[in-house]
């Protein structure tokens, strides 16, 4: 809320400047900041971290705004690299390095300057909070991003997967991070969350066929490779088409011994 007061306040006194400056000149055309503006398609737009729009029109509120600030997502998907940048301050007059490779990951928003950088003589509102995928959490991130960071750290190594899962089952498991672990649904739902059984992620496969797969023993691609269509299509709920996107769910995976899938994003 104070954010959004900072912003219209600081919109408002720019308002104010522009109008009185056009009783004594000309409206001056910012070129650069328009040719800038123009050399970005909608589809550019939609897969960066920022507006364009946004650093070029700074400018027009110099008294409010102190700069970008980037904006992690609070979430256990986030990578590691782009959580480390949250917080992260550019004042430059050119674009904001790109972090977040997915929207989903983070945005620049507009950091507005303290009450005394605009002159004013006013003690600043307390910290808010911000979302996170546990509800609201301080805005700095507080220690459920010290969690997060300790969660990424484990799950984004190179080891095996059953080494990764053995370690964040010891990490979930510290009286630090007990009300995380809680909220977030207990360590067996957190570990699924990145490392997921193989038959569970085959888009459009009905529950009691995928338990009649793991009844069958038929847990990895290559036990499923090996298996006949006949066989397949007898199990109740796999038809000619789901066979057809079990097939090439099988022929995809990256690791056809695994009954679990690497779905960490880095």
């Amino acid at each position: 809320m104070s954010f959004l007061k900072h912003i219209l306040r600081g919109l408002s006194l720019a308002s104010t400047k522009q109008e009185e400056h056009k009783t004594s000149s000309p409206p001056q055309t910012d070129k650069p900041a328009e040719e800038a503006i123009q050399q970005y398609t909608p589809s550019t737009i939609e897969t960066t971290d920022y507006h364009p729009a946004m650093w070029q029109g700074m400018g027009a509120v110099d008294d409010v705004v102190a700069g970008l600030q980037f904006c992690a997502t609070m979430q256990l998907r986030t990578p590691l690299r782009v959580l480390s940048r949250d917080g992260e301050m550019h004042y430059a007059s050119g674009p904001p390095p790109t972090i977040a490779t997915e929207l989903w990951m983070g945005i620049w928003i507009l950091k507005t300057k303290t009450w005394r950088e605009m002159e004013i003589d006013m003690d600043e509102v307390p910290p808010g909070t911000r979302a996170s995928d546990i509800g609201p959490i301080p805005s700095d991130g507080g220690d459920y991003l010290k969690f997060l960071f300790a969660i990424r750290r484990i799950v984004e190594r190179n080891d095996p997967i059953a080494a990764r899962i053995k370690a964040l089952k010891h990490e979930l498991s510290k009286h630090e991070w007990k009300d995380f672990c809680y909220k977030l649904k207990g360590k067996d739902h957190i570990c699924s969350l990145f490392f997921p059984e193989f038959i569970r992620t085959i888009p459009g496969i009905p529950h009691f066929a995928i338990w009649d797969l793991f009844d069958r023993g038929l847990t990895t691609p290559q036990k499923i490779m090996d298996t006949p269509d006949n066989e397949l299509l007898a199990i109740k709920g796999i038809g000619k088409a789901k066979l057809k996107a079990i097939r090439a769910a099988c022929e995809s995976a990256a690791d056809k011994q695994s009954e679990l899938v690497d779905r960490v994003e880095r």
